[in-house]
């Protein structure tokens, strides 16, 4: 923990009068002050002077707050003020240390809100109005019987720092909580404590018989298993699980040893190894204990060499095996009478008994280890299926809409990788509410929520997780690249009613954007002159019609909310601007007209309408010498304004996306360790936490309700395509949709 300096207290050097009135100087100290922010922090304690200070010795006069070590160790008991004193050469000096109360989370401006598409969620802003701590927050809701129901329960895994004030929005889903109860815990607290509880209707006060957070289930310790001679050291990690089987975060760890006399193990879970012995580490998190076994070897043991064996063996799933182990000295005489400790390095793949009697438990490569007196051999187990089956290969998706029907396959496969026939694929769901599997692998969507799909055969099983979510509601417009002849438009449909038709086919299609009512597609043709121009066509197919006849390259249409207008990026004259065109042709503009003002070979590209229709925001800047630089900007659809959104210099920054409110924008970042990653910001530039990582791609584009980013993840190769991913916002999920070169979305007619 830092110190921070918040004044001085300057101690005036006394002189110290000898018989003949000239003595030495007693040297002149400061003691700057320091703050701890939680219960258990130290601090080494510094003092200030001319010169030299060395054997300052330190005291508390408030150990009941702080404890000082005479070398200056401030460790914090309590909250509260401490004064503590450095003395040197008959020189006194003394500052206060400052505790901060225990971590205190409160909620403040709670509120209900909708996304775009109707469904509740609850914007908050958190605040720490103690010191350093954990904190966990729970969302509860009322039923019509009057049980009490807990929704959500998320806990920090790292802790808050004081001071911390930040708005949290979330928890978008088919229900609307009734509550929000906060627990704080200091560092060194085994269990949290409620500091907030607020309800959304704004009646005062929340029930009194809300439970705790879940209690602990499980403790896991790791690593599983070690030897260490003696003066090694390494350090152990605690995980806490609730009965569920989800992870606990933000719970203290208490670590202990029943062998002190082989291990020392502090606060952390650091062990060292201390004698030659067998020794445990137990970490103890809300009352329930995990354990794992240490072995201490003493380098000066017999036992220098190991022999473990049947080796190399192939056993199928269900097979005993029984194993022996022989030990040898720096001469090669055996060593009989020797206890053998007997483990695996794979125990989902084989169970090792305290004899040697090794069971298969499935199909996989597996490791029986043997250790005598610290000193370890190993062999490995090759274990197959009864079968000849050695994998299952699963064809599934992760995103399943409600009411929509998917075809899930499985492959039972040898070694070779050639399926084996006559293998029966048997599929469950772990919630037939969520997801209904069929015999034959078809799933359904019947209802939101999560469930786990097992395909099992041939002694094997996979396991895939499966959301179930409600429809976008509108449709793709995407450009396929056939085998033979020229790019395609296609309008794909997605959920239980899906479908896809054929729209356009020309020469270089590209850049597809549906109108606001679907009616409509604006696209790029090539032109016989080598240039390219922006077409429209009804959403038939019918209606073919050429909008614009510029000498050069128009592409990137975006069509105005009204439907009225298109601003698209025209090259004229090799100089690159934003222009917008009425969609009867008429009204031609250059918008942006950089004109002399820009300098070498600037340019705009990727113009995008704000929802209201008074902005377009665009990509501006060089990417033609050297490292490409392009930022993000917004001008008005007078032209009267131009804002700067992202900072000009260090990323490309283009192919924006205005989000249906208006408030953000999604889009594709390069350069300077980014390359090609998917970010969302604000109108004024700060990055915006999306809820999961987006990935990498090009293209991103909302879908209408603002719960989805579509983009296109392009693949190694030279081929300018690429997988259509479909990213639900806030979860880190996705779902390819086929491979194409442009996507959009638009309303389904």
């Amino acid at each position: 923990m830092r110190g921070i300096a918040r004044g001085w207290v300057v101690l005036a050097a006394v002189l110290a009068a000898c018989d003949d009135g000239v003595g030495p100087r007693v040297p002149e100290l400061r003691v700057p002050d320091a703050v701890l922010a939680a219960r258990g922090d130290t601090i080494r304690l510094e003092v200030r002077g001319e010169g030299a200070l060395e054997n300052v010795r330190w005291q508390s006069l408030n150990p009941a707050v702080v404890t000082v070590t005479e070398d200056g160790l401030a460790t914090a008991v309590t909250g509260g003020n401490a004064r503590v004193r450095a003395s040197l050469e008959g020189a006194e000096a003394e500052g206060t240390v400052r505790v901060l109360p225990p971590v205190e989370i409160r909620v403040s401006e709670v509120a209900l809100v909708t996304d775009p598409g109707g469904k509740p969620g609850v914007r908050m802003r958190i605040r720490n109005v103690g010191g350093r701590g954990f904190y966990t927050m729970e969302l509860w809701k009322l039923e019509p019987d009057g049980t009490k129901r807990r929704l959500i329960s998320h806990g920090t895994e790292t802790p808050a720092e004081p001071g911390l004030d930040i708005e949290y929005v979330g928890y978008l889903s088919a229900e609307a909580p009734d509550w929000v109860v906060m627990y704080s815990r200091e560092p060194l607290a085994p269990e949290p404590v409620r500091t907030a509880c607020v309800a959304l209707d704004g009646a005062p006060g929340c029930p009194g018989d809300l439970p705790d957070p879940p209690a602990v289930h499980s403790v896991s310790v790791s690593p599983a298993a070690a030897v260490l001679a003696v003066g090694d050291s390494v350090l152990y990690e605690a995980r806490a699980y609730d009965a569920n089987g989800a992870e606990i975060l933000g719970r203290a760890v208490t670590w202990h040893t029943p062998s002190p006399g082989v291990v020392r193990l502090d606060e952390r879970g650091m062990a060292t190894a201390l004698a030659k012995g067998y020794g445990q580490v137990e970490a103890t998190v809300g009352g329930v204990q995990g354990s794992v076994a240490l072995t201490v070897t003493d380098p000066a043991a017999a036992v220098d060499s190991v022999w473990v064996g049947p080796a190399s063996l192939t056993v199928a799933v269900g097979d005993t095996v029984r194993y022996t182990a022989r030990a040898f000295d720096a001469s090669g005489l055996e060593l009989t009478g020797l206890e053998v400790r007997w483990s695996t390095s794979t125990p989902l793949v084989l169970s090792v008994g305290g004899s040697g009697l090794v069971t298969a438990l499935a199909v996989g490569q597996g490791v029986v280890v043997a250790t005598v007196e610290g000193v370890s051999a190993n062999t490995g187990i090759r274990v197959e299926s009864p079968s000849g089956v050695t994998r299952l290969e699963v064809h599934s998706v992760g995103i399943l809409f409600t009411g929509e029907t998917f075809r899930f396959r499985a492959l039972a496969l040898d070694e070779r990788g050639v399926p084996v026939d006559g293998i029966g694929i048997v599929w469950t769901s772990s919630n037939p509410d969520v997801v209904e599997a069929r015999a034959d692998g078809t799933m359904v969507g019947r209802g939101a929520g999560w469930a786990v799909v097992q395909a099992a055969g041939g002694g094997l099983r996979e396991r895939i997780t499966v959301r179930v979510t409600a429809e976008p509601g509108d449709g793709l417009v995407l450009t396929a690249i056939p085998q033979l002849g020229d790019p395609q438009l296609h309008v794909v449909t997605l959920g239980p009613a899906g479908s896809t038709r054929l729209v356009q086919q020309g020469p270089g299609l590209r850049n597809p954007v549906a109108s606001p009512d679907g009616s409509r597609f604006a696209f790029v043709l090539q032109t016989q002159d080598g240039g390219s121009d922006l077409f429209l066509v009804n959403a038939d197919g019918t209606g073919l019609r050429r909008l614009t006849t510029n000498a050069g390259l128009d592409n990137q249409p975006a069509w105005s909310p009204d439907g009225r207008s298109l601003a698209f990026r025209s090259v004229v004259g090799g100089l690159p601007d934003i222009w917008v065109v009425e969609a009867d042709g008429s009204g031609l503009r250059n918008l942006t007209a950089l004109g002399d003002l820009r300098p070498g070979s600037l340019g705009v590209e990727r113009p995008a309408w704000s929802p209201d229709g008074a902005w377009v925001a665009y990509a501006w800047g060089d990417r033609t010498l050297g490292a490409a630089r392009m930022s993000l900007r917004m001008i008005r659809r007078d032209g009267s304004e131009t804002r700067v959104v992202t900072a000009y210099g260090s990323y490309e920054d283009t192919e924006p996306s205005f989000s249906p409110r208006g408030d953000r924008i999604v889009f594709r970042r390069s350069g300077n360790g980014a390359e090609n990653r998917i970010l969302v910001v604000d109108l004024y530039g700060n990055v915006v936490d999306p809820g999961a990582d987006l990935g990498t791609g090009r293209t991103p584009r909302w879908s209408p309700d603002g719960n989805w980013v579509v983009y296109v993840r392009p693949t190694t190769g030279a081929s300018a395509s690429g997988a259509l991913v479909l990213r639900r916002i806030g979860w880190d999920e996705e779902r390819a949709l086929g491979w194409v070169t442009d996507g959009g979305w638009a309303p389904v007619r």
